[in-house]
């Protein structure tokens, strides 16, 4: 017994011929006629948007900090998590950092994407692996994407967000991952 797969090139129409040939057995030949087809129609793949809703939010700071600070690994305690899509209250000072890691899908680290921030309240920067992907100047509630660069493996995004003291300022909507052509 034996089974065999055949395909084609695309545009061939000649004919392919399949000879078997065993010792003791009586050979056999096949021909197989190519018809060209039209192509079935099909709707592509597209990856859903990533949604991030891991944050880490810093206390708030009077003076700008360094977006890219470490987190000790043990800290259990300055770093509050949150939700994006709530405001904080920016009690005795301008400045907080928000903090999260996420692996892009394949298409992403080969071609780059775009983050999408949905209501960002507050002047923003946008720094990915240490280094500032994206400023936003304006401080009023505005929607904002920032197109970040290919790479490889879990990516490390801070968010650094300056308001005045007493307000209310963040990540007000939905952070998201999407590929460029989304």
């Amino acid at each position: 017994m034996a089974q065999v797969i055949i395909q084609s090139d695309e545009g061939d129409n000649e004919s392919i011929k399949l000879v078997a040939r065993s010792t003791g057995l009586k050979s056999a030949v096949v021909i197989i006629p190519l018809h060209r087809v039209v192509p079935k129609p099909y709707v592509p793949v597209l990856l859903p948007a990533l949604v991030l809703d891991q944050w880490r939010a810093s206390v708030i700071f009077q003076v700008r900090p360094d977006p890219n600070q470490k987190i000790a690994d043990n800290d259990m305690n300055s770093w509050m998590p949150v939700k994006s899509g709530q405001l904080q209250e920016m009690a005795g000072g301008r400045y907080l950092i928000y903090r999260t890691t996420f692996m892009p899908y394949d298409e992403q680290q080969r071609k780059g994407g775009q983050l999408t921030f949905q209501k960002i309240t507050g002047k923003a920067e946008v720094w990915m692996d240490g280094k500032l992907i994206g400023t936003k100047s304006d401080g009023a509630t505005s929607d904002w994407v920032v197109p970040f660069s290919s790479g490889r493996g879990e990516r490390l995004l801070s968010v650094l967000i300056e308001a005045e003291s007493g307000s209310k300022a963040g990540l007000g909507g939905v952070v998201s991952v999407k590929a460029i052509n989304n």
